[in-house]
């Protein structure tokens, strides 16, 4: 009878010998942000520039450096077309220069796009260490890669210690997966930015704006970073955001945020994607009180509309 322990180490390779049996032709999607798999971008990069691997459709979202050092090389573009969900700074010029396709959706979309209109041959997420029960978790990012990870013909994990354990819908069992590689590093770190002296006086009008007991979500800036800042003071304030931030988890720390008040999951701060700082991620870690669920659950305009 197999266990968890043995499915694991039956799974376990290294990054080279996991992506050697992607195709030419492939479409592959890997996870956004923080929650990008070093270590296998690194050697599907590697499979390209010896010319091993051509025509490759590679999916993303927020790309940071460990895509942008590596799949997205520009020297690369002939054997990997880059298809990007969302046009950030880091990919913007890309876009411009033609090295990049944007593919115009809405977040919460794309877990449908995955699981009904794509055919993925090969998923790449990082993931949290695994439970004695033989789960996974996603950790930072659930967004798209939860459901794409469940519609693909290949999944390979990358195992990274330092990937917080994330509870709501973020299981991934072992048997779910066909291979493992274990790569600890540091995550990507976005602490706040400073903030703008206009964001200092917009962020205490805005402040006044929010009731106590109202429900929030807050992006990436300076801006947002202020308004976290202001809100200090109130009572009760709930979380059901696409994007789990240090300033939320600051005002959570100190109080402000409870969930007492939600209409939906009372007592639960609720997010599909996190970036914040190596503190933040440790906070995070096995925290009951942080759950994430897929994009087309958080960001379903029906159910922000709940709160």
């Amino acid at each position: 009878m197999s266990t968890p322990r043995s499915a694991y180490r039956d799974r376990l390779t290294t990054a080279e010998s996991a992506v050697a049996g992607i195709k030419n032709g492939e479409t592959i999607v890997y996870g956004m942000s923080v929650a990008q798999p070093p270590a296998l971008l690194a050697s599907v990069a590697a499979r390209a520039r010896a010319d091993d691997l051509k025509r490759i459709r590679l999916y993303t979202f927020l790309p940071f450096r460990h895509a942008l050092e590596t799949v997205l090389d520009p020297y690369l573009a002939d054997c990997i077309q880059n298809l990007s969900w969302f046009v950030g700074g880091a990919d913007r010029n890309l876009v411009k220069t033609g090295l990049t396709y944007h593919v115009p959706t809405y977040l919460h979309q794309i877990p449908r796009l995955c699981r009904d209109f794509m055919e993925i041959d090969t998923v790449l997420a990082v993931v949290s260490p695994m439970d004695r029960a033989g789960y996974f978790t996603f950790g930072t990012a659930n967004d798209y890669i939860s459901t794409a990870a469940r519609h693909c013909r290949r999944l390979i994990v990358e195992v990274n210690e330092n990937m917080p354990r994330i509870f709501g819908d973020s299981l991934l069992h072992v048997t779910e997966v066909d291979a493992i590689v274990e790569n600890t590093v540091p995550l990507i770190e976005l602490p706040p930015p400073p903030a703008r002296p206009e964001d200092e006086i917009i962020g205490p009008k805005l402040a006044e704006l929010v009731p106590d007991g109202a429900t929030i979500q807050l992006g990436i800036g300076g801006l947002p970073n202020a308004l976290a800042r202001y809100l200090v003071n109130h009572r009760d304030l709930g979380v059901h955001s696409e994007l789990l931030t240090t300033g939320m988890i600051d005002l959570l720390k100190q109080g402000v945020i409870t969930g007492r008040r939600k209409n939906l999951h009372p007592l639960k701060h609720v997010f599909t994607t996190a970036a914040g700082t190596k503190e933040m991620y440790e906070f995070m870690d096995d925290n009951p009180s942080l759950e994430s669920y897929s994009a087309s659950y958080v960001c379903n305009p029906a159910v922000i509309a709940r709160n």
